[in-house]
C-alpha cells in the first residue's frame, strides 16, 4: 500500500465504503495527480451531475469500487460502452490514463473549485 493510500484511508477514503455522496466539500490531497491545476489543499464542492451531460474537460470523482477509493480526475474522451455513456479520465500529470471508465454506477459528481489557495502539507505530532 503506497504512501497516498494509507494518508487517504486516515481521511475516511480508501477504506470499508467509502464512497462520498454529493454534494460534498472537501480539500484536494496532495497527491499531485492533478498538477498544476491543482496543487493540494484547495477547496473544493463535489456537486451532483446529469451524467449525459458531462463535457471533456470537466473535472470529476468517480469511486473505484475495487480500491475503494474516490478519484479526482478530468475527463478525457467519452465512449459508448455495454453500459452506456462512459468517461474515460486521467490525472492532469499523471502519464497513462486511469484503467477504469467512469460509468453512471461509479459517477459521483462533478467538481467546482471554491478557492485557489493552497496550503502545504504539515506533519504534527502529537504527545
Amino acid at each position: 500500500m503506497s504512501f497516498w493510500t494509507k494518508f487517504l484511508s486516515l481521511l475516511g477514503f480508501g477504506s470499508g465504503d467509502s464512497r462520498i455522496v454529493a454534494p460534498y466539500n472537501t480539500t484536494v490531497g496532495f497527491t499531485g495527480s492533478m498538477k498544476p491545476a491543482y496543487l493540494g489543499g484547495e477547496k473544493i464542492r463535489i456537486v451532483p451531475a446529469d451524467f449525459d451531460s458531462l463535457q471533456v474537460g470537466d473535472d470529476i470523482v468517480a469511486y473505484w469500487e475495487s480500491r475503494r477509493l474516490n478519484v479526482f480526475h478530468r475527463i478525457l474522451s467519452i465512449r459508448d460502452t455495454d453500459f452506456g455513456r462512459g468517461y474515460v479520465t486521467k490525472g492532469l500529470n499523471n502519464t497513462l490514463r486511469d484503467a477504469h471508465i467512469v460509468t453512471k454506477d461509479n459517477f459521483v459528481g462533478k467538481v467546482i473549485r471554491l478557492d485557489t489557495r493552497t496550503v502545504e502539507p504539515t506533519i504534527a505530532i502529537v504527545t
